[in-house]
Formats: C-alpha cells, sequence, structure tokens
C-alpha cells in the first residue's frame, strides 16, 4: 500500500475517490505493462501476469477496509507504524483546505 494512499486517507479523502485513483494506475503504467508482458512467451502466464498487475478499485477497497477493520482507522494504523499524531495534524493541516 502507498503512503500516499494512506495520507489521502488520514485527511480525510473517501474510500470511493482513492479506490477510482488507484485504478488509473493502468492508464499510467500502460505502456510499462506491455513492455513487460511482451516478454513472456508463455500465453498462459502472460494473461495471469496481465490479471496480476491490474489495479482494480476493489483491491484498494478491500486493502482500506481491512486496515479499518485491523486497525479501527488509518490513523490509528499510521500510529501503529510510528508516525505520531502531531505528525498526522500537520499533514492534514498542509493538506487540506480550511
Amino acid at each position: 500500500l502507498r503512503a500516499l494512499t494512506l495520507m489521502k486517507t488520514a485527511v480525510g479523502v473517501s474510500k470511493h475517490d482513492i479506490s477510482q485513483d488507484y485504478a488509473l494506475t493502468d492508464v499510467f503504467l500502460q505502456a510499462s505493462y506491455e513492455q513487460e508482458l511482451s516478454q513472456i512467451t508463455d500465453l498462459e502466464e502472460r494473461q495471469k501476469t496481465a490479471e496480476d498487475l491490474k489495479t482494480k478499485p476493489e483491491y484498494m477497497l478491500e486493502t482500506l477496509d481491512f486496515i479499518e477493520q485491523t486497525y479501527g482507522s488509518t490513523n490509528a494504523y499510521l500510529q501503529s507504524c510510528g508516525v505520531p499524531p502531531e505528525t498526522l495534524e500537520k499533514l492534514k493541516s498542509r493538506l487540506t483546505e480550511p
């Protein structure tokens, strides 16, 4: 899970918006995916890899739900990783409008 995603949830961006943003990864990495897939000669392996590379919105929603169920919130998860609450507050004040 990328740090930017966790920062987005920590400052109040909706899970829906985050999952849609995550899905755009496919668009931006398409050329990289094609290059990687072109080097795989086995058809079944290529298809499996192509599926594995996809960044479906539901993958992100499932991940965020897991964090929420396990830690209670993204902020609680970040704090369990050593991010102090005051850092989260600074982040929120810098990334959101008053």
